[in-house]
């Protein structure tokens, strides 16, 4: 595709400067009195159209150039995303189950999520902690901010009874900070829930023998500014700690959706 354009560009620059030619042969046969009075030479007629094919081709040459070098610039960026981006899969996911009501959103700094049928104005919030870990320890580039735009949890037992289902989405804009830990990062989110779903959504993150399938949508930014699209799901198994509800995954898988190089006024961090 790319030499045809060449070859468009070159077969019209040559048809140009026999034109070019042409035109002048023509003008030089036209006598005019005063001072648009000319006469000039097969010499000068000459000169005049290699002038004009050689700004031509220096035209055509500077052209084909500049597109190279836009094509470099393309596979340098590809390879500065490609290096600094970074995948991630959900290792566990902690539950505090004991709800509070968020109030003034602007004051947290954590993700917060709401139920989409969700109209109340003082819905019921649940602290979470999500642990995500690198696909591969190569990787340079290290995750630094999150961003989650709609997350989806499904609490059933281990005869598949769906026994709650949340489905999710972020109340406003902007990155929360990762916590960078030995093993992977951790980062927190606040999960709005009504109030009718409030006492069996507690009961059922409660009973041991459920388990947890989470999905959710993650907008990733490295510390080399590189932003990742990439859905992650996990089926996770119940454990307690001293009162805190951990949700171990054992089996977690990441769908990329795309790459792009962000610019530093383009990120807002809560």
């Amino acid at each position: 595709m790319r030499n045809n354009k060449y070859f468009l560009i070159s077969f019209c620059a040559v048809c140009g400067a026999i034109a070019i030619a042409f035109i002048v042969n023509v003008l030089f046969k036209i006598k005019t009195e005063g001072i648009f009075s000319a006469e000039w030479s097969a010499g000068d007629a000459l000169n005049y159209v290699g002038a004009m094919a050689g700004s031509i081709s220096t035209f055509v040459l500077s052209l084909v150039a500049f597109w190279q070098n836009e094509k470099l610039k393309e596979m340098e960026n590809n390879n500065y995303i490609a290096t600094n981006s970074c995948m991630v899969l959900i290792d566990e996911v902690q539950i505090k189950p004991k709800a509070s009501i968020p109030v003034n959103y602007e004051l947290h700094t954590e993700q917060i999520l709401q139920e989409i049928d969700n109209n109340e104005v003082c819905p019921s919030g649940y602290s979470v902690e999500i642990n995500l870990k690198k696909i591969s320890e190569s990787m340079q580039a290290t995750p630094s901010l999150i961003y989650v735009s709609d997350c989806t949890l499904f609490v059933g037992n281990s005869k598949k009874t769906l026994e709650s289902a949340l489905w999710l989405k972020n109340v406003r804009e902007g990155y929360t900070r990762a916590a960078i830990l030995e093993s992977g990062i951790a980062f927190n989110c606040n999960l709005l829930v009504s109030k009718r779903n409030q006492e069996r959504f507690e009961k059922d993150i409660k009973s041991e023998n459920n388990r947890l399938t989470i999905e959710t949508q993650f907008e990733i930014i490295t510390d080399k500014n590189v932003m990742t699209k990439c859905k992650c799901r996990a089926y996770c198994n119940y454990q307690n700690n001293n009162g805190v509800i951990t949700w171990k995954s054992d089996k977690p898988m990441v769908f990329f959706y795309g790459h792009e190089l962000k610019k530093n006024d383009e990120i807002s961090v809560l």
